[in-house]
């Protein structure tokens, strides 16, 4: 994040990832995760995609983004992971 984003580590730890979503896909972010949790059903968790991010600056740029979802074995906590 922070070379490709321009934030340090500390200004991304505990925050929200849309924050460096493109400004189409950060508004609606929550709202994507919450139907997931809710139905189930998959959009886009398990694929890879193109689509846009932001930085820092506010400038968006293109990425290749792959989204996956891991489960705790013993607890069952629920975490997702991108990669660009």
């Amino acid at each position: 994040a922070t070379s490709l984003f321009g934030w340090t580590r500390s200004e991304m730890l505990g925050r929200n990832v849309s924050m460096l979503c493109s400004a189409r896909h950060a508004a609606a972010h929550d709202s994507y995760l919450r139907r997931y949790l809710t139905t189930g059903v998959r959009h886009v968790i398990g694929t890879r995609r193109e689509t846009t991010a932001r930085r820092k600056d506010g400038t968006e740029f293109p990425i290749e983004l792959g989204l996956t979802e891991v489960v705790h074995p013993r607890t069952g906590r629920r975490t997702f992971c991108g990669f660009v």
